[in-house]
């Protein structure tokens, strides 16, 4: 999957209606794709790299 495909995937399900990730814009989606292919050796979800746009966006500290 390459960036385009990974940022068009992320688009289409954040348009699903029943779906409401609050305080996710798309500039994380896109964070969330790019952290896809980067960690992408590493065996990392959509959804675990989406963990990670959000825990960057408020400056969560791992523990």
């Amino acid at each position: 999957m390459d960036g385009e495909e990974a940022k068009n995937s992320i688009i289409q399900i954040k348009a699903i209606k029943f779906l409401n990730v609050s305080k996710l814009g798309n500039n994380d989606s896109l964070k969330a794709g790019y952290y896809h292919l980067k960690f992408e050796s590493f065996g990392l979800s959509l959804v675990d790299c989406f963990v990670l746009a959000a825990a960057e966006k408020t400056n969560s500290k791992y523990t």
